[in-house]
């Protein structure tokens, strides 16, 4: 089994023909932090994004069943998920394999790591493979209230 592709995006279309279309390629995110309160580094951004992922397989492994893993590491390197996909191997075909990732790790600055490979009974059957997301913070200040202006009598 031979890696083609690993990309991070926001939603996966698939049409009735089978063609598959990513939407929104995701290289970086920009958290805007505000100074006044203390960004956890565990924080998490409420929304879901895909982890997609395409292998062409060999003759010899028609009809197997293969496991995608999915890893996501925060930039310090902890780990933020780790999501089992089984599939079965159809000769020479290319498999696609993509899983939905609830919540985007934006508490710490760098490069969130999404790994990816297969397995089968006995152990890893590819190379552990690499996307980065760069995550960036800007902080934000909110804005000051006017302060009223008081009458004089």
């Amino acid at each position: 089994m031979k890696h083609i592709s690993l990309l991070c995006c926001e939603k996966v279309i698939t049409d009735t023909s089978g063609q598959i279309t990513l939407i929104g390629i995701i290289q970086g995110i920009t958290a805007k932090i505000t100074p006044l309160v203390e960004t956890p580094a565990n924080a998490v951004a409420p929304t879901s994004w895909i982890v997609f992922a395409v292998w062409q397989t060999d003759s010899d492994e028609a009809g197997l069943e293969f496991t995608q893993i999915f890893q996501i590491l925060w930039p310090d390197g902890s780990e933020f998920a780790k999501t089992p996909i089984k599939f079965k191997s159809v000769n020479m075909r290319k498999a696609t394999i993509y899983g939905t990732v609830q919540g985007l790790p934006i508490g710490q600055k760098g490069n969130l790591v999404v790994r990816s490979w297969v397995e089968d009974k006995s152990g890893k059957v590819t190379e552990i493979i690499e996307y980065k997301i760069l995550v960036e913070h800007e902080i934000t200040v909110p804005p000051v209230p006017p302060v009223p202006e008081i009458a004089s009598a």
